[in-house]
């Protein structure tokens, strides 16, 4: 393992894991310390708590970015995400297991061969109709609409076709 990989993996932990070690810290210096201790460990204890609202603040801002890029393209996958927001490609992933887990995005996210596909609002709407309009040629007049959006993937259609059957089905539950 060289170096750099050392420091990434570093640089990782530590990104994920401040806020306890710093608490950590904080604690060890309260009981263990004299007066000054305890001072640097309220103020350390206090930057702390800000540190954690920003970075709360931070990522709050940085999910409304990633939907505001979903949505500006029709059809897009994981690895172009990651390297459109110049994102690791774990955490894009991560954040459309959280939209596909949730169901409340907007679009609609399909999972083949490891790639996460998200569609977009109107593309599936388009879809919808496509599916609703003309069952029979479904996945002829799909394939002709996907393929302007770049490679599709062998099963691409039949897992659209499943979710919107399945969307649709959950509408007719609900009337």
């Amino acid at each position: 393992m060289s170096i750099i990989d050392f420091l990434k993996r570093l640089w990782y932990f530590l990104k994920r894991s401040w806020f306890f070690l710093t608490i950590i810290m904080v604690l060890l210096l309260f009981f263990l310390g004299e007066r000054p201790s305890k001072i640097a460990a309220i103020v350390i204890l206090s930057l702390t708590i800000v540190g954690l609202i920003l970075q709360i603040v931070l990522s709050l801002l940085q999910l409304r970015n990633f939907k505001t890029y979903l949505e500006s393209y029709n059809r897009i996958d994981d690895v172009s995400i990651a390297r459109g927001l110049h994102n690791e490609l774990v955490t894009v992933r991560r954040q459309l297991y959280e939209m596909m887990k949730e169901e409340k995005c907007p679009g609609m996210i399909i999972l083949l061969k490891n790639t996460y596909i998200y569609y977009n609002s109107k593309m599936v709407d388009s879809l919808r109709t496509i599916y609703e309009q003309d069952k029979d040629n479904f996945n002829e007049t799909v394939h002709k609409l996907l393929s302007k959006q770049g490679d599709l993937y062998k099963n691409e259609i039949q897992e659209i076709r499943k979710q919107l059957e399945g969307k649709s089905s959950k509408t007719r539950e609900k009337d």
